[in-house]
């Protein structure tokens, strides 16, 4: 069947339609030419003009949109309601708007007016935000921030990064946030290196971490170290010394008058120093000139006392270096423990060993929720969509034999 207009004073038509024996349908230009054979349900050569007069008011309920098989799966694009994505794109499942793309082009999930370029919002036990998988491009993620790249990614590190961030002020930022819980341990980013099980860290750091009330730029599994050059360019480790406490340490110079010297603390350093008989100031002193040997007294957080044995009267040089534990400090609510720490206990240990195997275990009971939902979902859709076809087969019927009691009793 070929449907065909013609304009004022023109002699051709025009087709402007077609609908094929197999009852495929196309609408418009070329698509419904003399020789054009639609070859699916329904092929359109223009734009679809859905609810032309702006009826929608952000539902599947009122107005119009593209429904995909039932009621419950469409999409629809609000043009009365304010606050509700209005002009913007919607995508619906399960009766349900899951996807919200603005008139300003900002894309939603699970959030109906977005405020960002992308924002998600996940209300869900089961469902993780965002999962990103590859098994072979460069990076899971790649951010750039201000278009800056990176492009010196050489190194002698295998595979490919999970995340690639590249910004002027901060390539990646990350904050936890303290739930007033003492027994409760926090870090604002977790980095280190599983073995091929997955089943034990190799090396593990948690930077900007707070565990019981103490904060910690850095604490992990293995050794703070720095590079420097060799005489030939290559690149050399050094270690860094590290201790059960928590240590501020000072160093300088001196000498003796008449046997006796004063040392005067920094005020800085000072301030920052727990000194009193639990927590003593230890102080090194090392003689740069003859006399009969030293002895140090009188240690308090502003200074210390020098003086010669044997009643000594020498003016001798010396240096000195102190070490002292850190005082406890104030942030906001929070009082920061250092002075009292000694070998403080952590878990980080007990999250090597089961740590990943803990998350393997989450990650495969939250895919098996997700599974069981959208087979819920799934099934709720399929019943919909049976009782709406069955309700259209009887309303077919009835009307069919409404039609041959009419014929059959023409008066």
């Amino acid at each position: 069947m070929v449907f065909s207009t013609t304009n004022s004073g023109a002699t051709n038509p025009t087709v402007r339609a077609i609908i094929a024996a197999n009852g495929n349908m196309s609408i418009g230009g070329t698509l419904s030419g003399s020789s054009a054979a639609p070859t699916q349900a329904l092929m359109v050569d223009g734009y679809v003009f859905v609810d032309r007069t702006g009826q929608n008011m952000g539902n599947l309920a009122l107005g119009g949109g593209v429904m995909f098989g039932n009621a419950n799966t469409a999409i629809a694009s609000n043009r009365q309601t304010a606050l509700q994505n209005q002009n913007g794109l919607d995508f619906y499942t399960g009766g349900s708007r899951r996807v919200a793309i603005t008139s300003a082009g900002r894309v939603g999930i699970g959030v109906v007016e977005p405020n960002t370029s992308f924002q998600a919002e996940i209300n869900s036990a089961t469902q993780n935000g965002l999962l990103v998988s590859t098994t072979s491009a460069t990076a899971g993620i790649w951010v750039r921030g201000n278009g800056y790249n990176i492009t010196n990614t050489t190194n002698n590190y295998v595979g490919s990064r999970g995340i690639i961030a590249a910004g002027i002020g901060i390539g990646v930022e990350g904050f936890a946030v303290e739930d007033n819980n003492a027994t409760t341990n926090h870090a604002g980013g977790s980095f280190g290196v599983y073995d091929n099980s997955l089943s034990t860290a190799l090396s593990l750091v948690k930077v900007g971490a707070y565990e019981s009330s103490t904060p910690y730029k850095i604490i992990g599994i293995g050794t703070v170290s720095t590079v420097v050059r060799d005489q030939e360019n290559k690149g050399r480790v050094m270690f860094a010394p590290e201790s059960p406490e928590v240590l501020f340490q000072d160093f300088g110079e001196g000498q003796l008058i008449n046997g006796k010297a004063h040392i005067t603390l920094d005020p800085i350093f000072s301030k920052n120093i727990c000194v009193n008989e639990k927590h003593p100031m230890r102080v090194f002193v090392t003689l740069k000139g003859d006399c009969n040997g030293v002895f140090v007294t009188n240690e308090t957080a502003t200074g210390f006392d020098v003086t010669e044995l044997k009643n000594g009267t020498s003016n001798a040089k010396f240096s000195w270096f102190v070490s002292a534990n850190r005082a406890d400090e104030q942030y906001g609510n929070h009082t920061g423990k250092f002075q009292d720490l000694r070998f403080p206990v952590t878990n980080m240990l007990n999250e090597n060993k089961n740590a990943n195997s803990i998350r393997i275990k989450q990650e495969e009971e939250h895919n098996r929720k997700i599974q069981e939902e959208e087979s819920r979902i799934n099934m709720e859709i399929k019943r919909k969509a049976d009782a709406e076809r069955k309700k259209e087969l009887e309303d077919f019927e009835r009307e069919n034999k409404k039609q041959q009691i009419n014929s059959n009793h023409p008066y």
